[in-house]
């Protein structure tokens, strides 16, 4: 068995990592493997608006210049910016896989965003302390996008400036009613959802549409993660009601073994509550379909795993913040330290265990 300790690191570290210890410190003594510690989210906060978000990675890239590069990947409708995050060690070159993470695509779906910045804070903060996320950051370019919905994080709207679901804008079965994706819902509270006049119609989904070809410019798009909620599963494709073609048996396969991974190692292994059911043994949800998901667009486009976590559902207790962060923090560093599998279409170990260290971190 594998044993991925944040507490202990057992991985051993790139040792191109041996050459660019002078622009983290003058020596290999700088670097240690200790446990790796959690940022928290101040229980007086819970959440993080838009502004104090895009002040917070700036920071970040001025306290870590050679670990963080941030950028906009494109604008919103009321011109705000869709800002990425992008972590890995600029001085090891080549040979890196992409990773693509987002959260906030609707827009007061905030469990993503904050896991997002706890994510973030946490890779960089013990960047030098821990080996794993040391390894983690080196072998990987880790591309996070807090807030894929600007206008409507702002406006606490799950759409955007528009009107328009974004989750249901992507040409992926767009505008199947059967799908809950049409151009003109039949009213508020309807569980059909506005998917735009057209699919892409929108600029924060061309924008993603966009940057996930940047990160598969290369050939080195290992996987896409897409955070929401609050229905309290994990999901890969296809939740489209009309998808374009099956899922092949070796994709399947893949999936399955996630799937198990996810059931046997964090909370997410519970039964299905409210309209989502327990039953894991197929990829789709299963109570309804979602046509024009980013999700499948990029399994569709790009060919690479793409998952969908709903984090929490809003019935469920506790109502911390910091607890279903913590809870879901684990299903993503299991992907990050399985990018090479995913990325070859590989099944990864089921054996790897996370420990994400010992709480007592920043307050964010």
């Amino acid at each position: 068995m594998k044993y991925v300790s944040l507490m202990l690191a057992a991985s051993m570290v790139f040792a191109a990592i041996a050459g660019c210890v002078g622009q983290f410190g003058e020596s290999s003594g700088d670097f240690s493997d200790s446990p790796a510690v959690v940022p928290v989210i101040s229980p007086e906060k819970q959440e993080h608006t838009y502004g104090e978000m895009v002040e917070m990675i700036n920071g970040l890239n001025a306290e870590y210049p050679d670990l963080v590069e941030v950028f906009s990947i494109g604008k919103s409708v009321e011109s705000r910016d869709i800002w990425c995050i992008r972590i890995t060690n600029e001085k090891i070159t080549g040979g890196k896989l992409e990773c693509l993470i987002d959260g906030c695509m609707h827009g007061t779906e905030t469990a993503g965003e904050e896991t997002c910045i706890v994510l973030m804070n946490y890779l960089l903060s013990n960047y030098k302390t821990n080996a794993t996320i040391r390894e983690l950051v080196d072998s990987n370019i880790i591309n996070i996008i807090p807030v894929a919905n600007p206008d409507g994080r702002e406006a606490g709207t799950r759409e955007n400036a528009n009107g328009i679901d974004i989750n249901r804008n992507y040409d992926i079965d767009w505008g199947n009613p059967i799908g809950m994706s049409v151009p003109d819902p039949l009213g508020t509270g309807h569980p059909l959802e506005n998917c735009g006049p057209s699919a892409f119609s929108e600029p924060e989904s061309c924008a993603m549409r966009d940057f996930m070809d940047v990160c598969d410019s290369n050939g080195n798009f290992a996987f896409y993660f897409n955070m929401h909620t609050n229905a309290f599963c994990f999901i890969s494709p296809w939740d489209a009601a009309n998808p374009p073609f099956d899922v092949p048996e070796k994709d399947r396969e893949l999936f399955h073994t996630v799937f198990k991974w996810v059931m046997e190692n964090t909370i997410y292994s519970a039964t299905g509550s409210g309209m989502y059911p327990s039953d894991w043994s197929e990829f789709s949800v299963g109570a309804y379909y979602s046509s024009g998901e980013a999700k499948d667009w990029c399994y569709m486009r790009h060919r690479v795993p793409s998952f969908l976590l709903e984090l929490y559902n809003a019935s469920m207790t506790p109502s911390d913040m910091n607890y279903w962060v913590r809870a879901s923090l684990p299903t993503i560093i299991y992907l990050l330290e399985v990018s090479p599998e995913l990325y070859a279409w590989e099944n990864p170990s089921t054996e790897i265990k996370v420990d994400l260290g010992v709480d007592g971190g920043s307050i964010l």
